[in-house]
């Protein structure tokens, strides 16, 4: 015969049923680590704009950098001899989309906001881009 659960133990699998969420020690475990995700941030991530793309150059191995002549705050230490470069991957579609987005807005002449993802991955030496949009 199996135990009778108690009314607690009823109003807690009722309220849990709705969202279909797993055991109830699951829960604090999943929100713990959602808000370590959300409430973290790259370390030392790089920023700079708005300002001009001063020069854009591909690479045969899926890499495109390119300068850019905004203000820079925050650097991560590998990419300290470079302030001015960024890197992308466009090895990628969405790499490949950035690259389109950086080429028109360097033929129009228009200024961009960069922001670093804190790593140098690509390039030991140039912070990898990890967003931007154009200003004007």
């Amino acid at each position: 015969m199996l135990p009778t659960p108690s009314p607690h133990e009823i109003k807690k699998e009722i309220w849990l049923m709705p969202f279909n969420l797993p055991a109830p020690g699951f829960v604090p475990a999943v929100a713990v680590l959602l808000s370590g995700l959300l409430c973290s941030s790259p370390a030392l991530a790089g920023s700079a704009g708005p300002g001009r793309i001063t020069g854009i150059v591909t690479t045969n191995y899926g890499t495109a950098f390119f300068n850019d002549s905004g203000t820079r705050t925050g650097s991560p230490s590998c990419a300290s001899g470079n302030p001015v470069r960024w890197v992308l991957n466009d090895a990628t579609p969405a790499g490949q989309g950035m690259l389109s987005m950086l080429l028109t807005a360097y033929s129009l002449g228009h200024s961009i906001t960069v922001t670093g993802t804190g790593a140098c991955d690509l390039d030991g030496s140039t912070e990898t881009v990890g967003f931007f949009f154009i200003d004007d």
